[in-house]
């Protein structure tokens, strides 16, 4: 049988199964997309307002603080700490800057890899060691890793487990090996320990008055400090947000790819819109952001009464916000 040409292509049923494919095809690649971090463009919505930090409006005024590119790393009860040359891709050419309460610089120490800043004011840093700072002095003082050997604890362990591990054909030799090493290594660390405080690869641990640190990819570390007691957690650096900065929405202009390896996501970027307010003035304004959600300007604690501390993210900038004449 033979079909015309203008019929075949009137054939609906033809059509249809090749269209619905597509349409599933085309949405999964739509909800792949967003998987990945992706968000649909548009424009700016409120192109009369000004770019922070240009604030057209005579009630308020801002004060830039001279670090460009750093990241505010919190407010300890002594002192401000800011990470200076964020553009620095060297972390050895980097420093972290300590501010009084007026934001006024008292010190600066060498930074590395990792940071931690604990509210009693102690500056913990390293990256194959680790190094604590305290205030006033800011010598720097090493602070001793602690490392397990299992073949040693094992040793410590009573004639009949070890001779169960060396034996016993019933049971996974080295896994029950592994299982009594972080048994006994927990309860070691657990013996005496007062509090914790965490610098992202390392855990610092306090024993009275001594210190001592751990390396988290140490067999069996991950495990104890996810069995410890939140109670044992050293105080932390309040956030410090308040009520002088309201987020009103965001808008993305276009995405930035970014590949790991075998994968590949997206990162937002666009403009933030905010309330700036102080008592019963307020003011809006929008923000180039990288950071989009309500990210992009953040309000921190601020050592001074009538002054607002602001950190714009994208730019590492700090500011001071002001009324007029104050």
């Amino acid at each position: 049988m033979f079909f015309r040409k203008s019929q075949l292509f009137r054939s609906k049923p033809y059509l249809q199964p090749m269209n619905l494919f597509k349409s599933i095809c085309f949405i999964g690649f739509l909800l792949l997309l967003a998987a990945c971090g992706y968000r649909l463009a548009g424009e700016d919505k409120h192109p009369e307002l000004p770019f922070f930090p240009e604030l057209v409006d005579d009630q308020f005024q801002l004060e830039a603080l001279p670090y460009e590119g750093c990241e505010y790393l919190g407010k300890s009860h002594r002192f401000y700490v800011v990470d200076a040359d964020m553009d620095t891709s060297k972390y050895e050419d980097r420093y972290l800057i300590l501010l009084d309460g007026r934001l006024k610089e008292i010190a600066r120490i060498k930074r590395q890899q990792f940071v931690g800043v604990k509210a009693d004011g102690t500056i913990y840093t390293g990256q194959k060691n680790l190094f604590a700072y305290t205030y006033p002095s800011m010598k720097s003082q090493k602070v001793p890793i602690l490392t397990f050997d299992i073949d040693s604890v094992i040793k410590t362990l009573p004639a009949h487990e070890q001779e169960k591990i060396a034996t016993d054909t019933t049971i996974d030799a080295h896994a029950y090996r592994y299982q009594l090493y972080g048994d006994r290594m927990k309860k070691h660390l657990l013996e005496g320990l007062d509090s914790v405080f965490h610098v992202d690869r390392f855990t610092v641990l306090y024993y009275g008055k001594k210190v001592y640190g751990i390396n988290n990819r140490e067999s069996y570390v991950s495990e104890f400090i996810y069995d410890l007691p939140q109670a044992l957690s050293a105080e932390y650096l309040p956030e410090g947000k308040g009520e002088a900065v309201a987020f009103i929405e965001d808008v993305v202009l276009g995405n930035k790819s970014m590949s790991h390896r075998v994968a590949t996501s997206f990162h937002p970027f666009g403009l933030e819109y905010y309330h700036l307010i102080m008592g019963v003035d307020s003011i809006q304004i929008k923000v180039r952001s990288d950071h989009l959600g309500g990210e992009g300007l953040v309000q921190l604690a601020s050592p001074v009464k009538g002054k607002v501390l602001l950190r714009e993210t994208t730019a590492g900038r700090l500011y001071w916000l002001t009324k007029a004449g104050k």
